[in-house]
């Protein structure tokens, strides 16, 4: 990352105001990256730290809180992105680049850290693979490089110039245990401060109220998840289970010395309790009857975190989120002064998920993050003894929210009796069926979410119904759900997704004779198996980055490369020959009697190119329509803005062809040329 100067003061708008956009809006404009991605206070509440896109590149803006002078302005280097950042005193920020490596949609850290002060100077590489080399503008030299991935455990505010981190081992390095560090923030110094007792470089660590290490827990080589107690400077094993089967997750630790865990070891979904690391005994604080408390490997600056709701001191759990439908909250201490601040700006946007990206240290302001299904994001400024709350910036200011469509919640019976969740966006007015594309999502370990989704709205603005739902395997509604899709991709995960198509046809959302559908990953799986087993419900199938063949998922790509992930393929998909060939795509293309449309990239490492290859001269040979569109360059999604754009336009061409919808395609501008 380069220093630049306030020369640019006056081309980085600050507040963007919104305006509307006329339908269709340009795929561009869905397929461009949020222009802000983070907004941060300081400590001590001076500064407010602004990451945002200018030019194509990503940009750390600080600016005086007070009367938003520009103080600083930090450039990404040319394909770089911030992948995290924060303060680290009243003055000094530390941030984690990442690398658009081209095999993955998004870019991926380099396990770098940066630190610079507010207003200029000192900046520094202080962890990192190039951290023993000279840098510009530093007259420090560096210890030694490292190669690893940081993980802050806690700022050390009463040191100033120190943090403490854990430092995650580079996989090529082999299996190593992680270490965590006092690490001097202008000089990279590193003192040691201890070691995992588990050798897997992503096991985890985690401190008590004294800042001591005592609790550790992660996967062991034959895949059982274990966790462990420190007592005397000795690490004892608290618990191991198989992962695949559920069990606990440590999240953190309460003030009474206990560990705060995610329970996942009873049929039911999986729910918050606390863990008596002595005893072993759990006391259940929540769970959801419908869906999982969620586990985070939580990063002290990340975002991900904003499920898990602690007080500014990161020393007590006040809330949780869940997701059944809309976002909802339980609150463990709702008489806490924050839990009722965060229940009163929750008031104030009440159509809306609000949370607290970042606060003071004396809790006096806060910047608050409002998003819902219609908007992408909003940043405010929050005074709490001024009772005022200010707008500072929107993440996509050219998508107004009044254009976009809305994301119902919805629950649909399977043929076995089963509920499953989803939701349907339905393009803004419909009032009648409408062409309708069954959105797939990757994993399947994953689940759909309300929230905003670039892609759902492109296709509601140009006129398509979007369902999605949370089929069998996927994550969020208990251990059980997530196993019952073990051994059945293609077959019942399959039944439910075709389940949920006709509950939209028979409710009278979408028009039987035009549906298509659509994924990535593991979703363009099942939009081939879609057309497969279902060859007269949809009229055609889109699949991205796709896998399909499943012998291959044990041979090439990069799942196969760890024994974490062996260990879950195993249990995912099996292991039996006959078995994968009768459930891969590229075996069954005769049956498919619809046009395929198959995007993919050339550097994809999870699903090498050689699946959509095979694919393409599968459906080809048995004489089938087939679309393609192809990016040497791109890896597992299209992660350019411009590719991504045709990609959208292409599709919507496409889906537009073999509906026989009278949506329209945005006016845009020649493709860009293919790599």
């Amino acid at each position: 990352m380069e220093r630049i100067g306030l020369v640019l003061v006056t081309l980085l708008a600050f507040v963007s105001a919104s305006h509307a956009q006329s339908n269709p809006i340009p795929f561009a404009d869905f397929a461009r990256p949020s222009e802000f991605s983070e907004v941060k206070i300081s400590p001590g509440g001076e500064y407010l730290a602004v990451v945002s896109e200018y030019e194509g590149r990503a940009v750390v803006s600080v600016r005086s809180t007070s009367d938003m002078q520009l103080l600083n302005l930090v450039r990404a280097s040319d394909r770089q992105r911030i992948g995290w950042f924060g303060w680290v005193s009243d003055d000094r920020l530390v941030v984690s680049p990442t690398l658009n490596l081209g095999w993955y949609e998004a870019s991926v850290l380099t396990g770098e850290l940066i630190a610079f002060d507010a207003e200029g100077g000192n900046h520094d590489l202080i962890f990192g693979y190039r951290a023993g080399q000279q840098q510009v503008g530093s007259k420090i030299k560096k210890e030694q490089p490292d190669e690893a991935y940081p993980t802050i455990l806690d700022p050390l505010w009463d040191r100033k110039k120190e943090i403490l981190v854990m430092t995650h081992p580079w996989e090529s390095s082999g299996r190593s245990h992680p270490q965590a560090f006092r690490l001097n923030v202008y000089t990279g110094r590193k003192f040691p401060a201890g070691t995992s007792p588990i050798e897997n470089p992503w096991s985890r660590l985690w401190l008590d109220q004294e800042k001591s290490l005592v609790l550790a827990a992660g996967h062991d080589e034959d895949g059982d998840y274990k966790v462990f107690h420190r007592r005397q400077g000795d690490w004892q094993l608290v618990t191991k289970y198989p992962d695949h089967l559920g069990g606990i997750k440590p999240v953190g630790l309460a003030p009474d010395g206990r560990a705060y865990i995610v329970d996942g070891s009873t049929e039911q979904t999986q729910g918050l309790a606390l863990l008596d690391l002595e005893s072993g005994e759990t006391e259940l604080l929540y769970r959801h009857p419908t869906v999982d408390v969620e586990a985070f490997e939580s990063v002290l600056f990340s975002a991900r975190d904003r499920r898990w709701i602690w007080n500014k001191e990161h020393t007590e759990l006040l809330g949780v989120e869940t997701m059944p439908g809309r976002p909802e909250t339980h609150w463990l201490n709702p008489s806490h002064p924050e839990a009722r601040l965060r229940r009163s700006l929750s008031a104030a946007f009440p159509d809306d998920n609000v949370s607290v990206s970042s606060q003071t240290r004396d809790g006096s302001k806060s910047v608050v993050y409002v998003r819902s299904d219609r908007n992408s994001g909003d940043y405010y400024l929050f005074d709490s003894e001024a009772k005022s709350v200010n707008f500072l910036v929107s993440a996509r200011s050219w998508l107004d929210p009044e254009s976009m469509a809305a994301m119902e919640p919805i629950e649909v019976t399977a043929r076995d009796g089963t509920a499953l969740h989803g939701y349907l966006t339905r393009p803004v007015g419909a009032d009648e069926a409408t062409p309708m594309v069954v959105l797939v999502h990757g994993g399947p370990t994953a689940r759909d979410r309300w929230g905003f989704d670039s892609e759902v709205q492109m296709l509601a603005n140009n006129g398509y119904a979007v369902l999605q739902i949370n089929f069998r395997g996927s994550s969020g509604y208990g251990p059980a759900f997530m196993a019952a899709g073990y051994g059945q991709w293609g077959e019942l995960t399959q039944d439910d997704i075709t389940d949920a198509t006709r509950w939209a046809i028979e409710q009278g959302y979408a028009d039987a004779d035009r549906i298509c559908i659509s994924g990535a990953s593991f979703g363009a799986y099942s939009a081939l198996m879609g057309v497969v087993r279902e060859p007269d419900l949809y009229r055609c199938a889109i699949g991205v980055a796709g896998v399909y063949d499943l012998e291959w998922m044990h041979t090439r790509g990069d799942v196969q490369r760890t024994w974490r992930f062996k260990d879950y393929l195993a249990n995912a998909i099996g292991t039996d020959q006959a078995d994968l060939q009768a459930r891969s795509p590229v075996n069954l293309a005769e049956h498919i009697k619809v046009p395929v449309f198959l995007a993919h990239g050339g550097q994809d490492e999870r699903a090498p190119p050689s699946h959509a290859q095979a694919m393409k001269k599968a459906l080809e040979t048995t004489g089938k329509q087939v679309k393609w569109l192809y990016y040497s360059t791109e890896g597992h999604g299209f992660a350019e803005p411009d590719h991504r754009a045709q990609l959208y336009q292409q599709m919507v061409e496409f889906l537009n062809a073999h509906t026989a919808s009278k949506a329209l395609a945005s006016a845009e501008t020649e493709p860009p040329a293919k790599q």
